[in-house]
């Protein structure tokens, strides 16, 4: 919800952050056999 709302409000500086912030909890809880997205 965050990110999205950020690049709606062409907050692209935030949507980076929480989409990082989101990549690095899924590489952090799902192993790394998974693909990325």
């Amino acid at each position: 919800e965050g990110a999205i709302e950020a690049i709606e409000s062409s907050d692209n500086n935030k949507a980076t952050t929480l989409l990082d912030s989101y990549v690095a909890f899924v590489n952090e809880h799902y192993d790394n056999e998974r693909a990325p997205y």
